[in-house]
């Protein structure tokens, strides 16, 4: 998968970017929902970096397939804290290609409290 970016914008905001490629395809020729998911699930993390505090893992991800991918054009993703916890952080984004909408995620991450 990959490669994935981010890149800072005002205000702390991080924007993601990956350019699908046709290695990335299903079988109907569109982006696989698949590398949709796994660059949506970097996104949490990216999106989250400036309130997180040590290691964190995924424990709830949803998304909804709103259009189709195609290989060569960037995907970004735009997201957003929703709430933090001592232990929790709850993101939710969008990720487009063209300025259209193609996946809505959400996602928890959970803080990795040592044994």
């Amino acid at each position: 998968m990959g490669p994935f970016y981010f890149r800072e914008l005002e205000g702390g905001v991080r924007e993601c970017m990956f350019t699908p490629t046709e290695r990335h395809n299903n079988n109907g020729g569109n982006t696989h929902g698949g590398a949709l998911m796994t660059f949506a699930d970097y996104a949490l993390f990216a999106h989250s970096a400036h309130v997180r505090t040590g290691p964190y893992v995924t424990v709830q991800f949803e998304s909804q397939f709103i259009g189709a991918g195609v290989a060569g054009i960037p995907l970004f993703s735009r997201g957003e804290i929703i709430r933090t916890t001592r232990d929790l952080i709850f993101v939710r984004g969008v990720l487009t290609q063209n300025e259209k909408p193609i996946l809505s995620y959400s996602g928890i991450i959970k803080k990795v409290v040592p044994r």
